[in-house]
């Protein structure tokens, strides 16, 4: 019940002892929430309609590495600072593993954007996938600072 606090349902009336089961009946009222790999990321950068990029990481975890460009607004200030994020513009968060920015998806999605994505395997997975393609640190967009 912490967890659903945390991506905004405060209010919970129970719980369902087998979901599976219960799931297809209910199945034209659920949405399903997008996740992108560091590879697709990577790729829609590229492009002319760029996503923005949010970090919902720390402060620590960001000064040890960070997505060149990218938006830093740590998980526990996104509900206070929402307006910073434009509605009008793809979206993609991303954390250090994909836990935090999947409930800062949730948190988005319920204040009314729709382009809202996270990435897999958070940060972590980004310069994962930097390093297999060959690109020093993980991508030449990330910046470090000492």
């Amino acid at each position: 019940m912490t967890r659903l606090a945390r991506v905004g349902s405060d209010r919970v009336a129970g719980h369902l002892d087998d979901p599976s089961a219960a799931l297809p009946a209910i199945a034209h009222e659920l949405d399903s929430a997008s996740r992108i790999t560091a590879d697709h990321l990577r790729r829609s950068l590229a492009a002319v309609a760029s996503p923005l990029i949010v970090d919902v990481r720390g402060d620590d975890e960001r000064a040890a590495g960070a997505i060149a460009g990218s938006l830093h607004i740590p998980l526990a200030q996104l509900p206070g600072r929402i307006a910073e994020i434009p509605r009008d513009h793809p979206i993609v968060l991303h954390c250090a593993g994909g836990h935090r920015s999947s409930i800062a998806a949730s948190v988005l999605r319920r204040a009314g954007h729709t382009d809202v994505s996270d990435l897999l395997g958070g940060y972590a997975a980004w310069v994962h996938q930097g390093e297999q393609a060959g690109q020093r640190g993980g991508s030449a967009a990330i910046r470090y600072r000492s």
